[in-house]
């Protein structure tokens, strides 16, 4: 009887601690939580997959394709966006989340026949249309405004949140990652220096860039001390070349808000 009790004992020991382990991860050394444990990534795989089908090297979009032959699709990515829960996610996944939310909902909107073709049209698309998102619903402007800029401070968004217009960035033809995150951001960034249509830059003193660098001065100041310093970073050799000098001045070229659809294929 008294070893059967001893028997009894340690078997609630074992127990007591492994309870107690559990509820303290890493309590028996410094692993921490269980790869398990950690929150999954937020599969992006089929907006990758209409991206790579229906829009081109140029960032261009076949809307009126993506709508015949990918509509249900598409509408099973932005099913997924609205049940997502991004608070769950880490830091670089969850700026992912956003700013691909972001540019599917540009593409649900001028699917719905929105653009920002106009003035008014812009009121419309950026403040007025809604989409669900994690639970609720917001807007283009309140996807950057209150979703991504406050909390993610990374000036190089600018380069990767496309309006569906011709002087935005290109919309990349494969989704955001956190893995991908990094990379992606500085190509964008190199590729939209580099095409003259939406920075002409220029010789002399004057260097003649996007529009968006004046509308967003103070993330771009934030990220490296003056606008100039933080287009030199991506402008290359022979665009940075006025940008070192101290009387290098900025001007800013007219913003074209014609949609960026493929030929023929606006929806």
């Amino acid at each position: 009887m008294a070893r059967r009790g001893r028997t009894v004992g340690l078997v609630a020991i074992v127990v007591a601690v492994a309870a107690w382990c559990a509820a303290v991860p890493g309590a028996l050394g410094a692993a921490g939580p269980s790869v398990a444990a950690r929150p999954a990534a937020f599969d992006h795989s089929v907006w990758t997959e209409l991206l790579q089908k229906h829009v081109d090297e140029g960032g261009r979009v076949a809307y009126r394709n993506l709508a015949a032959q990918d509509g249900a699709k598409f509408e099973r990515y932005l099913d997924q966006l609205a049940e997502a829960r991004p608070e769950a996610l880490p830091t670089k996944e969850a700026l992912a989340f956003y700013i691909n939310a972001y540019n599917a909902f540009a593409v649900e909107g001028v699917l719905e026949g929105l653009t920002a073709e106009s003035i008014l049209s812009r009121a419309r698309f950026f403040k007025l249309k809604s989409s669900r998102l994690a639970g609720r619903e917001v807007t283009l402007e309140e996807i950057e405004q209150k979703l991504i800029r406050p909390n993610f401070s990374d000036a190089r968004i600018h380069f990767a949140l496309v309006c569906a217009s011709a002087s935005c960035p290109r919309l990349a033809r494969r989704a955001y990652t956190g893995e991908n995150l990094d990379a992606m951001l500085e190509d964008q960034g190199r590729w939209f220096l580099a095409d003259r249509a939406r920075n002409p830059l220029g010789i002399g003193n004057v260097v003649t860039v996007s529009s968006i660098f004046d509308w967003y001065e103070s993330d771009f100041r934030a990220a490296a001390g003056s606008v100039q310093a933080f287009i030199a970073r991506y402008a290359g050799p022979s665009g940075a070349a006025c940008l070192q000098k101290a009387n290098c001045t900025l001007q800013y070229a007219r913003y074209d808000w014609t949609l960026n659809a493929q030929p023929g294929l606006r929806p």
